[in-house]
């Protein structure tokens, strides 16, 4: 993880308040001792005519990846996983 600074932490802190959540997931596993594994996830999600806001972000970041999808409202969004 690269060294932010206070503003681009508290940048970092906003966004996810607004536009981001902290996703847990159960995996089904068969070769782990309880059967499955938790995968952490933090997200943000954007409409795709905002992709350099998210772009920006995850160079700050140093990790993730963009994706799109499409929402039930036919919008794409894009997220950093």
């Amino acid at each position: 993880m690269p060294k932010l600074s206070e503003t681009n932490k508290a940048y970092i802190a906003g966004f996810l308040d607004g536009d981001g959540c902290i996703m847990y997931q159960l995996i089904r596993r068969k070769d782990y001792r309880y059967g499955f594994e938790i995968r952490a996830s933090i997200v943000f999600y954007q409409k795709e005519q905002n992709k350099k806001c998210l772009a920006r972000l995850k160079n700050l970041l140093g990790k993730g990846y963009l994706r799109e999808r499409k929402e039930e409202i036919h919008q794409k969004y894009l997220k950093i996983i």
